[in-house]
């Protein structure tokens, strides 16, 4: 959310002033993160549901996230005065969520001696081996920010910037980032758990430069950067005109088994994620192994096969061609898992923040939540079932006419067809005209347009994917693979 488009609230308007250096950022008190909730009623403008409705809904997400018993998981940060960190006149906040990402790390291991017996090689002795270097993906924490905000009496003295520069240092490693003790005091106290990220992230909705110029310094630079905010928009009627004529003409798969379809719910989403997630890891350890033939993509990392491979009963071959994105070895890639906890979220947070208009509907936890495809003679375990699926969520405050597609795998350009009727169907469904999916790769855009799908694509305005980077690259050297909505927080 904006830090600076917040109204005031009804309390005590404080007129006091603080310089920077007398600021710190602590983790909030339930009673700061119960005054933050109330302050982003009005800040919001959410006038579709009362305070109390307001204040019951932020308190039902916190009770679920505070579910998965993971200390640090979710937190509330505020801005308070060294000598006062339980006021509750804090000067803004802002909320971090963990999650699990991968990463591609380079490790150089010296050589060793040759490993005979009670033997020693002169010629190793002359002229030792220079350090190998082994490439692999390791696991990583990566922490989401959202909900930053200022009340309007605090807004215009640097608050926001200022906080936002302290989230660095108790987010990151302290070896990672150096503090200006001369220009801001002393350094925040990092709480158990925190300290470790690799990788911190936000969704913008006040442009590129702000969040940018939040860095971990006092030089208005090294915050947070945009990533790849590209969309793509279809109208369901439109879309679903379009769907039926491509049914009418020609089945999707000539050749072979026919493509079915199963509904996931939120227990089976959770399980394909999980799967999901295993093949991020082992197509980013293809990735380093074969960069020639390997490319990265928003649907996944897809291998070129070799000619022996066998036939895919979806189409295709058993691994899916390269795509357009060359993967040479001087950038720095990751990708945050989609089971990191991302679908109870995003699902859970849908259905608390149901508008009247959709209450009726029957939607649940067991409701439809995204659709997997598959041969037609497979079963549920099988192992076509886990080649191509599609999930989504509604966000009803932030776009209430739309299925927004949260995760995308679709491993062959000729089954997006397959994966948006599903789409389609749900949209109907909730009673959505819109179904809005980031990121989509050029194979499958000019596959949507080549086969009379079109969709609008444009760049967003608003919620700019931004990511920092704590360790030897800059932004500059990093890229976000698989920037999909799945990691909205």
């Amino acid at each position: 959310m904006p830090p600076d488009e917040v109204t005031p609230t009804n309390g005590s308007e404080s007129t006091v002033s603080y310089p920077i250096s007398a600021l710190t950022i602590v983790l909030a008190t339930p009673e700061q993160v119960f005054e933050s909730h109330r302050r982003t009623y009005d800040g919001w403008e959410l006038g579709q549901e009362s305070i109390e409705e307001h204040l019951g809904r932020r308190a039902n997400i916190a009770r679920f996230l505070s579910s998965f018993n993971e200390p640090g998981k979710h937190a509330v940060w505020v801005l308070v005065p060294r000598d006062d960190p339980r006021t509750l006149d804090f000067c803004c906040a802002c909320e971090t969520h963990r999650r699990t990402a991968i990463a591609h790390t380079k490790v150089v291991s010296q050589s060793r001696s040759n490993d005979r017996k009670n033997t020693i090689d002169s010629a190793s002795l002359s002229t030792p081996s220079p350090p190998s270097l082994s490439i692999g993906v390791e696991d990583v924490t990566a922490y989401g920010i959202g909900a930053v905000f200022t009340p309007k009496r605090f807004r215009g003295k640097g608050y926001a910037s200022h906080m936002m520069r302290l989230l660095h240092h108790v987010l990151a490693p302290p070896s990672s980032l150096e503090f200006p003790a001369a220009e801001w005091g002393t350094p925040p106290v990092i709480p158990p758990g925190f300290g470790n990220a690799r990788i911190s992230y936000l969704y913008s909705d006040v442009g590129t430069s702000f969040y940018a110029s939040c860095g971990p310094g006092v030089e208005k630079c090294g915050g947070w950067v945009v990533s790849s905010p590209k969309i793509v928009v279809w109208e369901v009627s439109t879309l679903e005109g379009a769907l039926d004529g491509i049914q009418s003409s020609k089945p999707d798969v000539p050749e072979g088994p026919s493509v079915g379809r199963r509904w996931l719910d939120e227990n089976a989403l959770r399980y394909v994620l999980d799967q999901d997630a295993n093949n991020f890891r082992n197509d980013l350890i293809r990735l380093r192994q074969n960069p020639q033939q390997v490319e990265a993509t928003t649907t996944g990392l897809a291998l070129s096969p070799p000619r022996d491979a066998p036939h895919d009963p979806l189409g295709g071959n058993a691994v899916p061609p390269v795509r357009e994105q060359s993967m040479g070895e001087a950038r720095t890639r990751f990708a945050l898992l989609p089971n990191s906890g991302n679908v109870d979220f995003l699902i859970r947070r849908c259905l608390f923040n149901l508008p009247p208009r959709m209450r009726g509907r029957g939607l649940s936890p067991e409701s439809k939540w995204g659709a997997q495809l598959a041969s037609a003679s497979s079963g549920r375990g099988g192992k076509d079932t886990l080649d191509a699926f599609v999930a989504w969520v509604i966000e009803s405050h932030e776009a209430p006419d739309r299925v927004l597609i949260t995760r995308l795998r679709c491993p062959h350009s000729h089954l997006l067809s397959n994966l948006l009727s599903a789409a389609v169907e749900a949209a109907i469904e909730y009673g959505m005209t819109h179904i809005e999916v980031w990121n989509l790769p050029k194979d499958l855009r000019d596959a949507a347009v080549a086969s009379g799908l079109g969709g609008v694509e444009s760049e967003r305005n608003d919620h700019l994917s931004a990511v920092k980077w704590y360790g030897d690259h800059s932004e500059d050297q990093v890229e976000w693979i698989m920037n999909e909505k799945y990691s909205w927080c």
